[in-house]
């Protein structure tokens, strides 16, 4: 790699010997009509996240620091910003005039496009992408085309059997522990509280493995269970 010193030497030129080169460099922020901006650091001026002098509105990103960290970086700063809005609104410091309540949203989300991707088509596309990953023996196989992941993401609501790897019964610390690190090797789990307790065998999941937590593991290879509670007597 050459690299050229175009302040203080403009004509000297360092060699540096690498096998490979990675171009990451960031960009300076840019104002946005009505909000304050820092100038001196390219950011827009918050506390927290929050925009100054502007209630209900909040930064996040490299407008909020400037061009620098890592995807890990991204996460936090979001968190602290999501933090600082879910305060607000539980204070109820957010206006609500003319806003619409969740089930208004999702009908007119689903009025304007058909492919509207929830939480549980979210749900669906990771583990879409585990399973894909699983039988290449790596962590996940990326789904990358708009198509494949609303196609994955509507099979969440086939109405067909859902299938399961292992079903946690328990959502304590120590289920919800658990169901995390089967997830994380690339598992399908399920999560199924204590009060869904005793279970009967039906026809409608095919599963693995029933953890239940704390204790014992019991296996059953094509064993088909689903949380119902035992009637009266």
């Amino acid at each position: 790699m050459l690299w050229t010193r175009t302040k203080a030497q403009p004509a000297a030129t360092d060699v540096i010997p690498t096998g490979l080169l990675i171009r990451s460099i960031g960009y300076r922020g840019n104002p946005l009509p009505g909000l304050p901006f820092d100038d001196t650091h390219g950011v827009i001026e918050h506390i927290d996240g929050r925009v100054v002098g502007r209630l209900g509105s909040y930064v996040t990103g490299w407008i909020k620091r400037g061009p620098t960290g890592v995807i890990g970086t991204n996460k936090k700063c979001a968190r602290d910003t999501v933090r600082a809005l879910l305060d607000d609104a539980d204070a109820g410091r957010l206006s609500t005039d003319r806003s619409l309540d969740r089930f208004a949203v999702a009908a007119r989300l689903r009025q304007r496009s058909r492919d509207v991707v929830d939480l549980t088509g979210w749900n669906a596309i990771d583990l879409s992408e585990r399973r894909g990953g699983r039988a290449e023996g790596r962590p996940r196989h990326k789904l990358t085309r708009v198509p494949e992941l609303v196609a994955a993401a509507q099979d969440s609501r086939s109405g067909g059997p859902h299938h399961y790897d292992v079903i946690v019964v328990g959502s304590g610390l120590g289920g919800l522990s658990s169901a995390a690190c089967l997830a994380a090797s690339g598992k399908s789990v399920r999560v199924a509280p204590t009060s869904s307790w005793p279970w009967r065998i039906v026809t409608d999941e095919r599963i693995s493995t029933v953890a239940i937590s704390p204790g014992c593991i019991s296996t059953a290879s094509t064993c088909s269970i689903r949380t119902s509670r035992r009637s009266p007597g």
